[in-house]
């Protein structure tokens, strides 16, 4: 069983993330296209930690931060929609290899541009 630090509570694809924390164990489970809820303010680390089946994922300008190795290793990602701007996107707070073994050819998706990993 998953221990976690913070609620997540998942409808109709929806992942919404109440607060900052981690996953204590990667996630193998879930669905390929992922939606965080607009409320949510980070992504916590290892949240989506070796995800293999993660291909993309939604992120509302509300989040400011995304933690150590949030999206590690999640070798299928292709395309991150993020709902700002390309300036609102690099003002995110985002720790040390969040991003870790994603592919580098992943697309940041945002209203005025594209920008990669």
């Amino acid at each position: 069983m998953k221990k976690l630090k913070y609620l997540i509570i998942l409808m109709f694809s929806i992942l919404i993330i109440t607060s900052c924390g981690e996953i204590t164990q990667p996630c193998n489970h879930v669905k390929s296209d992922w939606i965080i809820d607009k409320e949510a303010t980070c992504i916590g680390s290892y949240a989506f930690y070796n995800c293999t089946s993660l291909t993309s994922i939604e992120i509302p300008t509300s989040v400011t931060k995304i933690k150590y190795r949030a999206f590690a290793s999640c070798r299928a990602l292709n395309n991150i929609y993020y709902k700002g701007t390309l300036t609102q996107w690099n003002e995110i707070s985002k720790d040390t290899n969040w991003n870790w073994a994603a592919p580098l050819n992943c697309k940041v998706i945002c209203l005025n541009g594209t920008c990669y990993l």
